[in-house]
């Protein structure tokens, strides 16, 4: 077995094993998808990208009730990068937009 084998099947087992023990709804979605966007760094990398992921589905479902067709919107449009992505989408679309001053500079 190669070493980049051998760390893929090291990073494969500790992922799946988190995933047993984890309570997002999705944790295997979440946990396949971090193996395959960065299981070539290694099993502390996938870690860090499930607890990443479910820490921002588990923020989204605490989101207020006037959120949720935002976050549904960006769920359907960033689901392939993971729930910190769409997090991160609906964060943008909830921060207050910059207040324009309509009196010119001098």
């Amino acid at each position: 077995m190669t070493t980049i084998h051998r760390w893929l099947w090291l990073g494969c087992a500790a992922a799946l094993l988190h995933a047993a023990s984890c309570h997002a709804a999705d944790s295997a979605e979440i946990v396949e998808r971090c193996i395959y966007e960065i299981g070539e760094f290694g099993a502390d990398a996938i870690d860090i990208c499930v607890k990443q992921d479910q820490a921002a589905e588990k923020a989204l479902r605490n989101y207020p009730p006037e959120a949720a067709a935002l976050i549904e919107a960006c769920t359907k449009r960033m689901k392939g990068g993971g729930w910190v992505m769409i997090q991160r989408c609906v964060d943008r679309r909830l921060a207050p937009s910059p207040e324009i001053n309509e009196t010119p500079h001098q």
